[in-house]
């Protein structure tokens, strides 16, 4: 079972990164496995993913004001 899934539509920012080839196919394969059809919605996903089940960040964002 695939831990994401497509994403809604949402206003985006566009900006340009740069990765490991590895990692770039790697990711492409994930998306046609798990039916994201556009390769941002996989990096959104993966961030919000982590976002969640990162205790320490969690507590560090918690104390924001």
């Amino acid at each position: 079972m695939a831990l994401l899934k497509p994403a809604r539509k949402t206003t985006k920012k566009q900006f340009r990164i740069s990765l490991q080839e590895s990692v770039l196919e790697e990711a492409r394969n994930y998306c046609r496995w798990a039916n994201i059809q556009k390769i941002d919605d996989f990096f959104e996903l993966a961030a919000q993913y982590i976002f969640k089940k990162d205790k320490d960040w969690k507590n560090h964002n918690s104390g924001k004001s």
